[in-house]
């Protein structure tokens, strides 16, 4: 219906985002970090779901909006990939930061699935500021800037799990306690990494927040917001701070 909806503005001019994540690839394991044109793919349900949007997204640009028979078209489509976004007012069931900022509030042990997997940590500031970007950017050049987009952390920024995790309590000023979770689950990759040197150079974006950062950030708003601050007053505050906050060593 979307897709209808777009094509009907024939000569207007219009961006489409599709927002994916950094699971799009197919994962080889390696320790090198995955960029735009590496082939996509995925060994579980949720990550083959998300590669498969890129497919039906980029066949979708190369049908209606790319091509000599769409000569005047202003109509642009990218994907946008981010890595593990975290965040105040986060409280999606079963996830890590939810559970970890539930565990720190009861004075509990938090129970982690995968304690050794690395996973490419951003505040969700430095995400949002991303697809802006791109969508700036889309909308100015439709054809130079369609297609895949990375939006990572540096490598330094990528931490283990029961890192992050050790990070996040800091600022509660207790020692968390951990314990890995025994069930059973599907597969999950141990090493996900993303190369965001394209939106770098061509989109002039940098992570503002580095790790540290990011977690004292979040956990900042969840004891602010425990202490019976609004949500909404903590996001407009942290929204002003980031404004005024310059890009820090790439």
């Amino acid at each position: 219906m979307l897709v209808n909806g777009v094509r009907r503005l024939k000569k207007g001019k219009c961006d489409v985002i599709n927002f994916t994540t950094d699971e799009v690839y197919e994962n080889r394991g390696w320790i090198w970090s995955y960029r735009e044109d590496d082939m996509l793919g995925g060994r579980d349900p949720y990550s083959t779901r998300k590669a498969c949007a890129e497919l039906v997204a980029n066949a979708i640009r190369q049908s209606y909006f790319s091509g000599a028979e769409q000569k005047g078209c202003q109509i642009g489509l990218a994907s946008a990939r981010a890595g593990n976004v975290i965040g105040g007012g986060d409280w999606t069931p079963h996830q890590l930061i939810p559970d970890t900022i539930a565990a720190l509030a009861k004075g509990e042990r938090v129970v982690l699935r995968n304690p050794g997997a690395t996973r490419p940590w951003q505040h969700v500031l430095d995400c949002l500021s991303g697809y802006l970007t791109l969508a700036e950017a889309l909308y100015r050049d439709p054809k130079e800037f369609e297609g895949g987009w990375n939006f990572g952390p540096t490598n330094a920024d990528m931490q283990p799990v029961s890192r992050g995790v050790e990070l996040l309590a800091i600022p509660w000023g207790v020692r968390l306690g951990r314990v890995r979770d025994p069930a059973a689950y599907p597969h999950e990759a141990m090493e996900l990494r993303l190369n965001s040197q394209k939106s770098k150079c061509a989109l002039g974006w940098r992570r503002r927040l580095p790790l540290l950062t990011a977690l004292d950030w979040t956990s900042d708003w969840f004891r602010r917001y425990f202490a019976g601050e609004s949500a909404r007053g903590l996001c407009l505050s942290q929204i002003d701070d980031y404004m005024t906050v310059g890009f820090g060593t790439q």
